[in-house]
């Protein structure tokens, strides 16, 4: 699905909702909810880009922005970002039902977000 702050009517899903595990569907809308709402707090971003899709073996859940990004290392310390909030929360959402959470940002340069769980 592609938003753009002028246009929210397209929408491209690869999934059908009976085949996310009902245990997911809460941990997935959290992610993409958490990640929304960084990308409206801090991106500056003009477009966004969700995916949520199942291939083979996976389910994946993408979030890509086109905003001015960020080092990651900068944020991703558990030690200084208290549990339950941001990009941690994100990752172990992710984590603890049994995926895994990848993150790619940079200056300038946008956010891509990744979550993935073995299809079951």
């Amino acid at each position: 699905m592609l938003f753009d702050r002028h246009d929210f009517r397209n929408k491209d899903f690869a999934i059908q909702e009976e085949e996310v595990p009902e245990g997911l569907k809460v941990v997935i809308y959290r992610i993409l909810q958490d990640a929304l709402n960084n990308v409206a707090k801090h991106s500056e971003a003009r477009r966004v880009r969700v995916h949520l899709g199942k291939g083979q073996d996976r389910i994946e859940l993408s979030v890509k922005d086109n905003g001015r990004g960020f080092e990651p290392a900068s944020v991703l310390n558990y030690q200084t970002e208290k549990p339950g909030f941001g990009l941690a929360s994100m990752r172990e959402r992710t984590e603890l039902s049994g995926g895994s959470f990848r993150l790619e940002s940079g200056k300038d340069k946008g956010t891509l977000i990744r979550a993935s769980w073995p299809a079951e």
